[in-house]
């Protein structure tokens, strides 16, 4: 269709180079062009919602039947955001059925983890959606496994949910949990740090701040002592 787009266009172009009234030509081929794009990319964008919907409903069928693998295939051709978060959530589900079990399979599932993490570092849009669902799904692997590439993912991914997230009192403070969880208290401390600030600054709105629990935690960790 874009394709017939471009030859319209291009007819046009030559067509109002020739005769009394080229200029009128010109103007009613331009609107015409314009109406086929837009056309062309309503089109598209809902032949991509179809395709998006079904391929979700396969994932929903296959995750039902506990074919977590399957599953996480089609959430991520279904191709957003929430859909690649729903494949991690199906594959920790697997792994965590193999674990100990099937070390075999476990190793499978950490490979297609892997994968799909990198398939979301590609994604455009809902980047703090998308680094919270690493840090936790690598802290959550780095726990069960002790695998220090999952340990420096879940950690990399917590700072980009800061990065992406700057303002939010309880994004750094799941960050800086996600950090301490996996055993780096020297990297989460200057986060915890951050996260008092943040809260702080937040003073005008008190729903935004800290519970006291989070903020007695925040604080203890913030200067912890020297390894």
């Amino acid at each position: 269709l874009l394709m017939v787009v471009l030859g319209i266009a291009g007819a046009g172009v030559a067509a109002s180079k020739h005769g009394a009234r080229s200029s009128q030509r010109s103007v009613g081929m331009v609107c015409a062009v314009v109406v086929l794009a837009v056309l062309a990319m309503f089109i598209q964008s809902i032949l991509q919602l179809s395709r998006s919907r079904t391929y979700e409903q396969y994932g929903m069928k296959m995750l039902a039947v506990g074919d977590h693998a399957a599953s996480a295939q089609w959430f991520v051709q279904a191709g957003e955001p929430r859909h690649h978060a729903a494949a991690l959530h199906g594959l920790l589900l697997g792994f965590h059925q193999a674990h100990g079990r099937n070390p075999g399979d476990a190793a499978d599932y950490e490979t297609r983890i892997a994968n799909v993490m990198n398939r979301m570092a590609k994604l455009p849009t809902h980047r703090a959606q998308l680094a919270r669902s690493e840090a936790q799904a690598s802290a959550i692997l780095y726990q069960a496994t002790r695998k220090l590439p999952w340990q420096k993912r879940a950690a990399r991914a917590a700072l980009q949910l800061t990065e992406h997230d700057p303002h939010g009192v309880g994004a750094a403070l799941l960050a800086a949990d996600l950090v301490w969880q996996v055993g780096l208290p020297q990297e989460a401390a200057a986060i915890y740090q951050r996260v008092l600030m943040l809260n702080d600054q937040a003073y005008l709105d008190p729903d935004g701040q800290l519970s006291p629990d989070d903020l007695a935690r925040a604080t203890q960790r913030a200067n912890p002592l020297p390894p």
